[in-house]
């Protein structure tokens, strides 16, 4: 499996998303931004040993994290649906993932949004 960290843009899409079905509140959506880029960036580490093998390009995607500011944006449910099918699978490659609160969201998002009825659906 290739891993990569996402961009800022799918990570606004699912913030977009949390704040849509009342999550978390909107002075809680950079945080949370946030924490689902670190778990990404986390996995990504991780798989390509990021820490050893090149911490400038580590350092990078830490400061582009921490940097992180949510722009709102009004992304559809299939767009919302895609952004959670991408971050989990980029960002399941460490051990910790499944217990993380980043996983917890995106399952979360999950029900709000479930894919099954989505499909030829627009909300």
């Amino acid at each position: 499996m290739s891993a990569y960290v996402v961009d800022k843009d799918l990570i606004d899409i699912l913030i977009a998303g949390g704040l849509r079905a009342e999550l978390f509140m909107p002075c809680d959506a950079t945080a949370n931004g946030q924490m689902l880029w670190r778990e990404n960036v986390i996995s990504v580490s991780f798989r390509y040993n990021l820490p050893t093998r090149d911490a400038t390009e580590l350092a990078e995607y830490e400061r582009e994290v921490e940097a992180y500011t949510f722009e709102p944006c009004a992304p559809t449910a299939q767009a919302i649906d895609s952004a959670i099918d991408s971050l989990d699978y980029q960002s399941c490659e460490h051990d910790a993932w499944e217990t993380s609160e980043a996983c917890k969201l995106l399952q979360q998002l999950r029900v709000a949004f479930p894919a099954r009825l989505l499909r030829g659906a627009v909300r």
